[in-house]
């Protein structure tokens, strides 16, 4: 044996085993120490949380569970996230909250949206789910004037619009824009200015000249921003801005042929995979508004694609739904149009004419929506509380 060599079994080798062994124990106990410490950050946490809303699916969505763990996740961590992640959390509170305490969750978006210390774009979410909400929901028809346009920075955009809420919506609209520049809230504008038109076909030739400019360049602009976000945003959105540019067009007496394509796009758009719970919401809504388009277009051959375009829909409201999986306010939309004595209400290119129209090109179809009861429909839902009240 040489001078140097030391035996396999020598003592001096058993110990250097041992340290590398407790050395390499060690490092695994903080690897994973760390591991675990990391993925249970409150900010860790709070991008889980984002990301899995975002993806949730019509199968396994679950509105109560996910705005009860956001509420619990905000009074356990408001403390350690940033000003921005709080934000952030409270706009998907308050958005997932639309659907079980839509008052509550109107609240937290306006808390966010009126303040500056969060970034503007985590206040133009909150201000465009409060548009959204807006035109989706029909079961409290004063919501708006009672909830929406009440207190700092909103009451008056309600006062400066004479109490007209549609004009205050427009103002909303436009103070998102001020914040960033942004898809859905200029195609809205355009839209607006797109139903003065429309609403009011007497006017003189100089006074829809203005409307259709002002509609025009609000075109022009979304069109602009489409182009620099279409890659970026989500389906559901895409979608959207084309459904929204689609009415403008059509109000606003544009080619129907434009509108047809537009539609079309949007229906492409909203059932891109992988397919969320909200690609299904406004697939519904804008669903109706393009068969109420397809149908007032029924000399032109187009009324046999309305039954087509609304099976799924005849699909989902006659199987019958536990009260968490009820698209009540979807429902809501149908039957106001149905109930309603104004051909402006919900809007202008969805109304009772349009309920009837619809009926006779999908004669089952009419007959189901003739049917809905919506105090019936919210039974067991929280929507019924305020339901009721009307």
């Amino acid at each position: 044996m040489e001078y140097n060599e030391i035996p396999v079994n020598s003592p001096t080798n058993k110990r250097k085993s041992l340290v590398v062994a407790l050395l390499a124990a060690l490092i695994l106990v903080v690897g994973i120490g760390g591991t675990v410490f990391y993925y249970n950050k409150p900010e860790q946490k709070a991008s889980r949380i984002q990301e899995k809303f975002f993806s949730t699916t019509p199968q396994n969505v679950d509105f109560f569970t996910t705005a009860k763990n956001m509420a619990n996740f905000l009074e356990d961590s408001s403390s350690f996230i940033s000003p921005e992640t709080e934000a952030g959390i409270k706009v998907l509170l308050g958005n997932s909250l639309s659907e079980t305490d839509r008052r509550r969750g109107t609240e937290l978006l306006k808390e966010v949206a009126r303040n500056p210390k969060y970034s503007n774009a985590v206040r133009v979410r909150a201000l465009t789910y409060i548009a959204d909400h807006y035109g989706l929901d029909f079961t409290d028809q004063n919501f708006a004037k009672e909830v929406i346009f009440i207190g700092d920075s909103f009451e008056d955009l309600l006062s400066e619009s004479g109490g007209d809420v549609g004009l205050a919506m427009r103002k909303l609209n436009e103070w998102s824009n001020t914040l960033i520049p942004n898809l859905t809230a200029t195609y809205r504008i355009a839209l607006w200015y797109a139903e003065e038109v429309y609403k009011n076909k007497s006017s003189s030739l100089e006074e829809k000249t203005v409307l259709l400019k002002q509609m025009d360049a609000y075109l022009a602009e979304g069109d602009k921003i489409f182009e620099k976000v279409k890659d970026t945003h989500a389906p559901v959105r895409i979608a959207m801005a084309y459904a929204l540019k689609a009415r403008a067009v059509y109000l606003s007496g544009g080619d129907t042929s434009k509108v047809d394509n537009l539609f079309q796009l949007a229906m492409k758009e909203y059932r891109r995979q992988p397919f969320t719970v909200f690609q299904l919401i406004y697939l519904t809504n804008d669903s109706m508004y393009y068969a109420a388009f397809l149908a007032r277009q029924a000399g032109q051959a187009q009324g046999p694609n309305v039954p087509n375009l609304l099976q799924p829909v005849y699909t989902y409201l006659a199987t019958p739904q536990v009260p968490e999986k009820r698209n009540v306010r979807f429902v809501s939309f149908l039957t106001v149009a149905r109930d309603s004595k104004t051909v402006d209400y919900p809007a202008p290119d969805f109304n009772r004419t349009d309920i009837e129209n619809i009926g006779k090109a999908y004669p089952e179809f009419g007959q189901l929506v003739d049917k809905l009861d919506l105090r019936e429909y919210v039974k067991g839902h929280p929507a019924e509380v305020y339901t009721r009240q009307n």
